[in-house]
């Protein structure tokens, strides 16, 4: 938890030296418009990964069995430490320097290179360097993703409706499904995903079925969320 208020701090100075601001650039007010939009971000994203999750081990055959060693402790913990992941990459590529971004070189740049660095960035966290057929998928599939919660900073101007949305899914991919580094959490898996063993036909279609609809799902929502007179600034 240091490690964000160290970012917080960074922000400040960054926000202040380059934009004469500070944090509250980051879209932290007023508080009765980001709280609703952060929440309505988590049970979208939350929602729409739940429903992914099970058509794609429906797909390749993933069962599950429950961890009954699983408790409500755990469970928090585990949202937790997807709640401060969440925030350590959203202060770092929808934060102060997308703001800067945003105010002096414009969204459209400011969001592909947000996305280009969130892509990289993922080749570290997933520990697929040097593999480059992984890194080209991860790239792209994160990438994408990652434009779509700039554009959500861009649109709403605040990184609360993005974080709901970041939070929300991988909050149910890691304390739900234990798809994660922080070891086995409610469902743990009973059988090798039969992935590889699908056809060449539908293993392409399930793969660009990913890469194009999890981003433009969560880009959807977004606009989804706008829709809300109650959601937007006015």
């Amino acid at each position: 938890m240091a490690g964000i208020f160290v970012q917080l701090g960074i922000s400040w100075l960054l926000l202040h030296y380059f934009q004469n601001t500070n944090l509250k650039a980051l879209g932290f007010k007023p508080i009765s418009l980001r709280i609703p939009q952060f929440l309505m971000g988590v049970l979208l994203a939350a929602l729409v990964c739940l429903i992914h999750s099970l058509c794609k081990d429906y797909l390749t055959g993933l069962q599950w069995r429950l961890n009954n060693d699983y408790t409500f402790l755990m469970f928090l913990g585990g949202l937790w430490w997807c709640m401060k992941s969440v925030l350590f990459e959203e202060l770092i590529f929808r934060g102060a320097l997308c703001y800067i971004g945003f105010e002096r070189i414009g969204g459209k740049i400011t969001m592909l290179v947000s996305a280009g660095c969130f892509g990289v960035y993922h080749w570290f966290s997933w520990a697929v360097l040097g593999d480059p057929k992984m890194m080209i998928i991860t790239f792209l599939l994160t990438g994408l993703y990652g434009w779509t919660l700039a554009y959500s900073f861009y649109k709403t101007k605040s990184i609360l409706l993005g974080t709901g949305l970041h939070f929300g899914w991988n909050s149910i991919g890691q304390t739900i499904f234990s798809n994660g580094t922080i070891g086995n959490q409610l469902f743990i898996s009973v059988k090798p995903v039969g992935y590889a063993e699908l056809s060449g036909y539908v293993q392409t279609t399930f793969f660009f079925v990913q890469l194009i609809g999890i981003p433009l799902v969560h880009y959807l929502l977004v606009r989804v969320v706008l829709r809300f007179k109650g959601l937007r600034d006015n």
